[in-house]
């Protein structure tokens, strides 16, 4: 009697899942800056001309983890910022000075070393501007509007290597090859790209083959596409799909594991809300990156 196959189980260890989840709180709410204060202050106001600076630049990073992680308002934030800093015989700056210090600071990705390689996968969400329910919109028909945050992830970390801001009328292909560049940019080597079938265009494949040298790029074949369109690489695409069929195509590709992509836009929107408090394009723009640099943040911690 032949035996049963049983599918081998994902053991989870709770206990360092717990740790991670725990820790992750220490990263949002850490006072760091507290020990750093003064030193702080006298390295930016060094050279300076004009009024000196009265906050450190640490200070408005923890702001940015706070309102990122917990969509506080600035108003708010600057009530806990007294009961906090007041404690310790600190000023608080009011809510004005935080929203101007913040939108000062550029946000950075992790650093990676130069060479290093791996996967891409590539997606988009959409990020509301308003923090406003459906029942306004069903009732007084007021359009909420969208912001289109175009994502470049890295499968088995989950983290974001690469980020495009669009507007809700920009289509998904024409961001491949710009989240590809800024990729390569910050360091990461991509070997494979990952995309499903709203990037099938002539222009991703001859530019990621041909210009950019990408060895393997897996991009979903639609059912009835059979041109190779000029790339002689996509045409190998389509006979080996016809040749084995659509399923075991991607099974030999990889394509599977693309799935995490949305995996890692669910994750943000958890993590760091479905809207943005700005109205300004470039404060949008602004809020984004910042809440990218946490959500990577945050992932150094993932429980496995």
């Amino acid at each position: 009697m032949a035996k049963e196959k049983c599918k081998k189980r994902n053991i989870t260890s709770w206990g360092k899942y717990n740790d991670d989840l725990v820790r992750r709180g220490e990263y949002v709410w850490d006072l760091g800056f507290l020990e750093s204060w003064d030193l702080e202050l006298k390295l930016m106001n060094c050279g300076k001309t004009g009024r000196p600076y009265e906050f450190p630049d640490s200070l408005f990073w923890s702001c940015i983890r706070i309102m990122a992680v917990t969509n506080i308002r600035l108003r708010m934030l600057e009530g806990k910022l007294r009961c906090v800093l007041g404690a310790v015989g600190h000023k608080a700056p009011d809510h004005s000075t935080i929203d101007e210090r913040c939108s000062l600071l550029t946000a950075e990705y992790p650093d990676r070393k130069y060479g290093e390689y791996g996967v891409m996968s590539v997606d988009s969400t959409c990020i509301s501007v308003a923090d406003r329910g459906e029942w306004l919109s069903q009732n007084y028909h007021l359009k909420r509007g969208f912001v289109k945050l175009h994502i470049g992830s890295e499968p088995d970390t989950c983290k974001i290597l690469a980020h495009r801001v669009t507007d809700e009328h920009t289509g998904d292909s024409g961001m491949l090859l710009p989240l590809a560049d800024e990729a390569e940019t910050r360091g990461f080597d991509i070997i494979k790209v990952l995309a499903d079938a709203a990037y099938d265009a002539r222009t991703n494949w001859q530019g990621l083959v041909n210009d950019r040298k990408i060895k393997d790029v897996v991009i979903n074949l639609k059912s009835n596409d059979v041109h190779a369109n000029g790339c002689m690489y996509k045409g190998q695409m389509i006979a080996e799909r016809n040749q084995i069929g659509q399923d075991q195509w991607k099974k030999d590709h990889g394509y599977g594991t693309r799935w995490k992509s949305e995996c890692v836009n669910a994750d943000f929107k958890k993590m760091t809300g479905q809207f943005t408090r700005s109205r300004s394009w470039e404060r949008i723009v602004k809020e984004l990156d910042h809440k990218v640099q946490v959500f990577n943040q945050l992932k150094e911690w993932r429980g496995q």
